[in-house]
C-alpha cells in the first residue's frame, strides 16, 4: 500500500507525503516512481538507545545507510532525534551518531525532542533506569511534583535544555546552516534556545509538519493563523 501512495504522490505538483519510520527496509522502494515528492524522516538514536531500547528497529547505522540509500534514490531525507533517552554514554552516543549523519547523509531538517508524555513513575516501570544518567534520573525524580502539570515530563527543563544543546552543538560543528527545531516542546523551551536555533516557534520547519516542504530552511507565515481549509478537508498554508 505504501508503493502506491508514494507512486501516487510522485503524480502530483506541489503536494508530498511524509514517511516516518526507525525501519531499515528501503531497498523495495528505491526504484519507485516518487518524482521526488515522498519525504522520508528517520527517528534516530544513539547506539545504546536503538539496542537497548528499540529492539526490532533497525541499528544507528543500519538506520543511516538506509537514509543513504533513500537519498541517493532521490528521496528527501531527515532525522528526529525522538525520543531522546538519556542513557549513560549519551554524550559519546550523540556524538558519534551525529557524525555518521553527516559523513554519510545529507538531510534537510533535523528535529529534536526527549523523553516526555511520561511521569516519573511510569518511566521507571517501562525503561531500565540502571541505562539511564543517574544525575539525569536524581533530577527527574526530584522534579516530580514540579513537572507533573506539564507534557514535558519527567524530565526539568534545565535538563531537557542541556541535552539540547549538546545535539545543537555537535550538529553545528559539522553544518552550520541546516534547520535544527524542537518537536512537542514547551514555548518556555524555544524561547530559551530560539537564538541558538536561529529560528522560533512560528516560523521553524518541523520535520514532519504539514508546510515543511523540501529544503525550506523558515516558515514564511504563522502557521497557527495564516491557514485556509483545503478542497478535501484539509488546511493548507497561504
Amino acid at each position: 500500500m505504501l508503493g502506491t501512495l508514494i507512486e501516487y504522490f510522485g503524480t502530483l505538483k506541489g503536494r508530498y507525503l511524509v514517511i516516518h519510520t526507525k525501519s531499515a527496509n528501503v531497498g523495495w522502494m528505491l526504484n519507485l516512481k516518487h518524482n521526488g515528492n515522498t519525504i522520508i524522516v528517520w527517528s534516530i538514536s544513539g547506539q545504546t538507545q536503538s539496542e537497548r531500547f528499540e529492539p526490532g528497529a533497525g541499528s544507528t547505522i543500519e538506520r543511516i545507510d538506509a537514509a543513504r540509500a533513500a537519498q541517493a534514490a532521490g528521496y528527501t531525507i531527515r532525522y528526529k532525534f525522538k525520543p531522546i533517552i538519556p542513557v549513560r554514554p549519551w554524550r559519546r552516543d550523540a556524538a558519534r551518531t551525529i557524525d555518521g549523519i553527516f559523513e554519510r547523509t545529507n538531510p534537510d531538517v533535523i528535529s529534536m525532542a526527549v523523553f516526555m508524555w511520561t511521569d516519573f513513575g511510569d518511566m521507571t516501570q517501562r525503561l531500565d533506569t540502571s541505562l539511564l544518567d543517574p544525575e539525569f534520573l536524581a533530577a527527574a525524580e526530584y522534579a516530580v511534583d514540579e513537572v507533573m502539570p506539564t507534557r514535558t515530563k519527567p524530565f526539568p527543563r534545565d535538563v531537557r535544555a542541556e541535552i539540547y544543546e549538546h545535539h545543537l552543538n555537535l550538529i553545528r560543528r559539522r553544518n552550520r546552516e541546516i534547520p535544527v527545531s524542537l518537536s512537542t516542546e514547551s514555548p518556555e523551551m524555544w524561547r530559551l534556545l530560539s537564538r541558538k536555533l536561529g529560528s522560533t516557534v512560528m516560523n521553524y520547519v518541523c520535520g514532519c509538519g504539514p508546510n515543511s516542504t523540501p529544503w525550506r530552511k523558515k516558515l514564511e507565515c504563522d502557521p497557527y493563523k495564516a491557514v485556509e481549509r483545503g478542497p478535501v478537508g484539509g488546511f493548507e498554508g497561504m
